[in-house]
């Protein structure tokens, strides 16, 4: 399976995107997880899980601290 058609070009041609890990984690347990994070260690412990592949993320927390992920 190539992923969800995502563009239809032309009467015979769509296009499919793969994403890593689409179908093999539960990335509704880690957003989960991302949601209830109350402190910066939280939230890295959440991303750890790696149940859904993000692209970038963003976190702040009450005492200032600010963490951002690209990849």
């Amino acid at each position: 399976h190539h992923g969800p058609c995502t563009k239809k070009e032309d009467e015979n041609t769509y296009l499919a995107a793969r994403i890593a890990r689409l179908y093999d984690g539960f990335a509704p347990r880690q957003f989960l997880e991302f949601a209830k994070s109350k402190s910066l260690a939280d939230f890295k412990k959440a991303l750890a899980m790696q149940d859904f592949q993000y692209q970038n993320m963003t976190c702040a927390d009450k005492v200032g601290n600010i963490f951002y992920i690209c990849y």
